[in-house]
């Protein structure tokens, strides 16, 4: 298509977007696999060609905006747009932030937030809390103290996301897919960036609460400053800490997977992958080859697909802010579907949970953003390999398994070859906190050398996890000691996800519950762990 033609398609479409919008509730979106950019520069992608100094030309842009730029030491700048719409040199006056890192901001209300640092190593806004309701206390527990039972409604003093999801009255699908004409540099820096904790200020919540619950599927949970971000096969939420629903985000298609890297999240349905910011403010989107059954973010802005067959598996990489396919990985065979980043690396672990025995496999994706598979773990059986494990830090030394046994990630000396030759995943170690014929049914770490798990002891074939009761720990890696303990009751069917929360110093658990034959779940609970 005439590149003319192809502009004026896009202002049109533009032009349709903003008539639209004044006809939808603010706090409303449709995940509806479609861009939906905020001005017209957003959607043309005209954002300047770059110089030879790695700045990019004058173009059309959102007056304020800011733009990543590349500077000579190899640093990643910025330039700012103008009010005659036009970006500025580019400005390298110091090193970028750490990818992944949170710093503490003021807010105009005189208050404290926190801004993260993007995938570029650039600082975003300061996402500020709004003021607490005086009327509502600081810690609502969930049930009899710290009890929950997920199978009636909820007390009345907790606050349960509801499931429903607000659609607006009409949705615009665009009939072309629109391609920004300039594609942006995402490749990585030769320091791999390390998702570091966030240095922010916690406000430790002194009891576990029900932050959401509902009868969709579960995909993920990911804190952010304003709360957790939920997203469910039937859609995403942005929910606070005391339950309230800030914004909802309506899905056509039943999400299959989500990803977030600290600044930006992607959810993916059966046909597009949407990018949203951590307001869920739609950025861009894409098509998928094909579907994803889990997926990872890695440093560039990069998003890394896995799809559900684990026969000739192709893992895709796409540029999360540009929506264009970077790469296709080989083929590869039973090494497990379920993915999860390596905290401060461009590498990701998946498990083969539905083979016996299981192992852990080691990726990497590399500056040709192929993922490439490294080894696996060489014992073939005699330990747990399942969806339960932590790290030791970030980026880390050892993986620690649902039995707190440590496995060494090896460094440079994990490297393709012979299983039982590499350091991939070599024994190193135990945590030594659990008493005999206990378990970690969901476990968490801060970075830090902090990790946090639900402990559950063996029971009957048909119980679910933590009926009979369990034990919400906070544990010193460096010291192997338990540092505080708590009860914890709740029907788990399946934990989908457990992560550590830095805002309130808890662990969230977020929980399929057990459905009417064994290995299904029927609906979900997300809950905030105190320890």
């Amino acid at each position: 298509m005439h590149m003319n033609s192809r502009r004026l398609i896009r202002a049109h479409l533009v032009a349709l977007s903003v008539a639209l919008g004044a006809c939808a509730s603010p706090a409303t979106a449709t995940f509806d696999g479609a861009l939906a950019p905020a001005d017209e520069a957003a959607a043309t992608g005209d954002r300047g060609l770059p110089g030879e100094d790695g700045a990019r030309t004058p173009g059309r842009c959102s007056p304020g905006s800011d733009e990543v730029c590349g500077c000579t030491n190899g640093w990643k700048g910025t330039q700012r747009c103008d009010a005659a719409g036009r970006y500025g040199a580019c400005r390298c006056e110091g090193p970028p932030c750490v990818p992944g890192r949170h710093q503490a901001c003021a807010c105009a209300d005189g208050g404290r937030g926190a801004q993260g640092c993007s995938a570029a190593g650039v600082f975003g806004a300061c996402q500020c809390e709004p003021p607490p309701d005086a009327s509502a206390p600081l810690d609502r527990p969930v049930g009899d103290d710290v009890t929950a039972t997920p199978d009636v409604a909820p007390d009345a003093d907790v606050t349960v996301a509801p499931d429903a999801t607000a659609t607006p009255d009409v949705a615009v699908t665009p009939d072309v897919a629109v391609t920004p004409d300039v594609t942006l540099d995402v490749t990585p820096d030769a320091a791999v960036d390390a998702p570091a904790p966030p240095d922010v200020v916690a406000t430790p919540i002194r009891e576990t609460r029900r932050v959401a619950a509902g009868t969709a599927t579960l995909v993920a949970v990911f804190p952010v400053a304003r709360g957790l971000l939920i997203v469910r096969s039937d859609g995403l939420s942005l929910v606070s800490r005391d339950g309230v629903v800030l914004t909802e985000v309506a899905a056509p298609r039943e999400i299959t997977a989500a990803a977030f890297d600290g600044t930006t999240l992607v959810a993916a349905d059966r046909a597009f992958f949407v990018t949203y910011s951590p307001d869920l403010a739609m950025r861009t989107s894409g098509s998928l080859v094909e579907p994803c059954a889990s997926a990872v973010m890695v440093s560039g802005g990069r998003f890394v697909c896995g799809p559900a067959n684990d026969w000739d598996r192709i893992f895709y990489t796409y540029n999360a802010v540009t929506a264009q396919l970077l790469a296709r990985s080989q083929r590869y065979t039973y090494n497990g579907i379920p993915m999860r980043r390596v905290p401060g690396e461009d590498a990701f672990i998946t498990v083969t949970t539905s083979s016996s025995p299981s192992d852990f496999h080691l990726y990497r994706v590399g500056a040709d953003h192929q993922a490439v598979f490294i080894n696996e773990s060489p014992y073939h059986g005699g330990f747990a390999a399942t969806l339960v494990y932590a790290f030791d830090g970030a980026p880390p030394m050892s993986l620690i398994n649902q039995e707190g046994t440590f496995f060494g990630l090896g460094g440079t000396g994990c490297a393709p070859g012979s299983s039982f030759t590499s350091m991939c995943f070599v024994r190193n170690g135990s945590l030594g906190t659990l008493l005999g014929g206990s378990s970690f049914a969901a476990m968490a770490d801060d970075g830090r050398g902090s990790l946090f798990g639900l402990v559950a002891t063996s029971g009957g074939f048909s119980d679910t996890v933590c009926a009979r009761g369990c034990s919400s720990e906070r544990i010193d890696i460096r010291t192997r000691t338990v540092t505080s303990r708590r009860p914890y009751t709740a029907e788990i069917g399946r934990v989908v996800t457990a992560v550590y929360d830095s805002w309130s110093d808890a662990m969230v658990v977020g929980y399929g519950l057990r459905g009417s034959s064994f290995g299904t779940t029927s609906g979900y609970r997300v809950d905030l762990v105190a320890h």
